[in-house]
């Protein structure tokens, strides 16, 4: 996901609108030029949707790595496979459709995975569904003080 940078912003207070740095609008820098009021919500706004389209691929990018990893071809996976497979061991089905041979366990080495692999119970890992392992890779946004 990309955003046109310098962005142009609305201001949350007065409704100027007027162009800002977007390095300097996801590092909550920016203040209207107008009213010179912080414009924290707009900083805000963009992670969130980040984190939203971020949720999205997540699933997507686990899917790639795991092929990868497992060296296994995308092609030999049919699209109801992919479209059912919600959890990890829905993957380790296909693995061992496969006969790979390889422990589950080799996808906490991918790079989707690498990040959350310390938050999570490796006991329970066929277990947990693409979704969580996304929402632990983006947790919810928040302001300092909240």
């Amino acid at each position: 996901m990309q955003y046109i940078d310098p962005l142009t912003a609305e201001c949350e207070l007065c409704g100027s609108k007027n162009e800002y740095p977007l390095k300097d609008i996801l590092e909550y820098k920016v203040a209207c030029k107008s009213c010179m009021i912080k414009m924290t919500r707009t900083a805000l706004t963009i992670h969130k949707e980040i984190r939203e389209h971020n949720l999205e691929v997540w699933p997507i990018h686990f899917l790639l790595d795991a092929l990868d990893i497992f060296k296994l071809d995308i092609d030999d996976i049919s699209e109801n496979e992919i479209e059912k497979m919600t959890h990890i061991n829905d993957f380790n089905v296909v693995l061992k459709r496969h006969k790979c041979g390889q422990s589950i366990q080799m996808i906490l080495n991918t790079p989707s995975m690498c990040k959350i692999k310390s938050e999570i119970d490796i006991s329970k890992l066929e277990e947990y569904s693409l979704n969580e392992l996304a929402l632990l890779a983006y947790p919810d946004i928040k302001m300092a003080n909240e």
